[in-house]
């Protein structure tokens, strides 16, 4: 088990970097008592739903890149988080006059947050913070669209086993939708159409994340498994510049199935 919060804060100071896709909260930093760099592969299996209009998925690995993380634990935990991603999805949708199309797009995914977190327990910390979500789509045959999302982070990470040389956490997650923009350049669909920013007001996020860590010294070796999920309404209408036609984003849902492979010295 952990040593006591006093214990701790007066052996270590712990500067940690991982490379976890963005899951991984303050109580990486509070369980280990050394300070250590992790390098990481991530792999999406991402699907986006905009229901009864259109669909983008991808399978495992179509979507991938790394993610690096450092964080201060003492008794409170103060961290950054940045993740970077690329790869393809299916696209499967219609045009603006109903034609049915399918097209694979051109996806990058980022993401910062900046994390703050209290040990409520040796096996337990609370935390919350402040997210920003970018995702660039490019349809390729179309137009593109740029997704932003600000949130809130509010979490809870616990240690399910600490029998060395291995290590087991689990997360929670609920993320406090704050505001969110959508810019499509719907000028290059050759349509007449304006470029439309509209704004999103309304929605929730969450995650779950199952954690492990398995030390073989001075190395240690870690696989993490998490899901996400955004939920959105319907955003503000705009004109488009086409006649009389207002457009919007949708009503739409984000299911995020991920895993990280990594390194830990």
């Amino acid at each position: 088990m952990l040593e006591s919060k006093s214990s701790f804060h007066s052996k270590y100071k712990v500067f940690v970097l991982a490379v976890l896709l963005g899951v991984n909260p303050p109580l990486l930093a509070g369980i280990y008592d050394y300070s250590h760099i992790s390098i990481g592969y991530t792999a999406y299996d991402m699907d986006y739903e905009e229901p009864g209009v259109m669909n983008e998925s991808s399978d495992l690995n179509d979507i991938k890149g790394y993610s690096i993380s450092a964080f201060h634990h003492n008794t409170y935990v103060v961290g950054l988080e940045y993740e970077s991603l690329k790869g393809n999805l299916h696209y499967d949708g219609a045009t603006f006059s109903g034609t049915p199309i399918q097209t694979e797009t051109k996806d990058e995914v980022w993401n910062g947050r900046v994390l703050i977190g209290y040990t409520v327990s040796p096996d337990t910390i609370l935390y919350f913070g402040y997210g920003f979500r970018h995702w660039f789509d490019d349809l390729v045959i179309s137009y593109t669209r740029t997704t932003e999302y600000q949130y809130v982070p509010l979490g809870l990470y616990y240690n399910l086993l600490d029998d060395s040389p291995l290590k087991l956490f689990f997360l929670a997650e609920y993320d406090y939708f704050i505001e969110g923009k959508n810019k499509s350049t719907l000028s290059r669909t050759g349509t007449g159409r304006n470029d439309v920013t509209v704004r999103q007001s309304d929605g929730y996020g969450f995650r779950l994340a199952l954690e492990s860590l398995y030390s073989l010294e001075p190395v240690s070796f870690g696989l993490d498994m998490f899901y996400q999920y955004w939920a959105l309404e319907d955003s503000e209408s705009k004109p488009s510049g086409f006649g009389s036609e207002f457009v919007k984003e949708p009503k739409n849902n984000t299911s995020i199935f991920g895993i990280t492979f990594k390194v830990v010295y």
